[in-house]
């Protein structure tokens, strides 16, 4: 029979945190250019996000969901763009590298 070693006290802190993380609600804001503010909400770790787009008066005009994974892809996506200089019309306008397609 095999047994299993006590977790180190750091670690036991350490999977609580997790657990705290879990159960929160995360939200990015920003106000965009036609006067409306552009909301990302993701209501707990490793879950789809929530987007809203909010007139001035405070008014959801527009939602969506854009799956976990997808908007890791979205962000690994920009990082490629950047990184590599690639001309991109919403990312990288200037770039020197043209898109491979």
């Amino acid at each position: 029979m095999t047994t299993i070693p006590n977790l180190a006290p750091e670690t036991k802190n350490l999977g609580e945190k997790m657990k705290r993380r879990q159960k929160t609600m995360n939200k990015i804001s920003f106000d965009i250019n036609n006067g409306m503010t552009l909301e990302f909400v993701q209501r707990e770790h490793d879950s789809n996000v929530l987007v809203h787009k909010i007139d001035h008066n405070g008014k959801k005009v527009y939602g969506n969901t854009i799956p976990n994974g997808q908007f890791v892809m979205l962000y690994n996506l920009y990082q490629y763009v950047i990184d590599n200089d690639i001309q991109n019309d919403f990312i990288n306008p200037y770039g020197k590298n043209k898109e491979v397609l």
